[in-house]
């Protein structure tokens, strides 16, 4: 059992209190540059944090989780954003640990259509990907199908971002 498998969550919607280590590792790279995990004292406020991140995430009813509707177009840039943004630090330990603050996800949303979700390289100005998805289906349900579907974009990243 992991030392952080023991820390009680109170809305472990993604089972982070039960991921192995490795998932851990996972979750905490893809995380760091996001949310400057780094600087996060603590394993329960570590996980707290990546909790919290990623609650617009969990299965809803429409477009993203209640609480998040007042500003419905700025929560869908965010709940791509999240994803994306771990993918693009994940293919940056991939690489080496390339420099990912040229790398930005860029999200055109949409509430009642599929929404744009642009991963370019500023300097380079280079599209690394391009995806067009809804928002109203993109949510986990589980730790592992979140760690697969950030891993594959993560790859796909990568392999664009080597050409650059």
């Amino acid at each position: 059992m992991s030392k952080h498998s023991v820390v009680a969550l109170e809305n472990d919607w993604l089972g982070i209190a039960k991921a192995t280590p490795e998932q851990w590792v996972q979750i905490t790279r893809a995380m760091s540059y996001y949310i400057n995990l780094d600087k996060v004292e603590g394993l329960q406020e570590r996980c707290e944090r990546v909790l919290d991140n990623l609650d617009i995430l969990q299965p809803c009813e429409g477009c993203v989780p209640e609480g998040f509707t007042d500003e419905l177009e700025l929560s869908i840039i965010r709940k791509f954003r999240i994803h994306y943004r771990m993918a693009v630090t994940l293919a940056a330990a991939m690489l080496g640990g390339w420099d990912q603050s040229m790398i930005d996800v860029v999200v055109e949303p949409s509430y009642d259509d599929t929404s744009t979700i642009v991963v370019v390289h500023t300097e380079r100005h280079r599209v690394l990907r391009m995806v067009y998805r809804k928002a109203w289906n993109f949510e986990y349900d589980s730790l592992e199908t979140m760690l697969a579907e950030v891993q594959e974009d993560a790859s796909l990243i990568a392999e664009l971002w080597k050409e650059v």
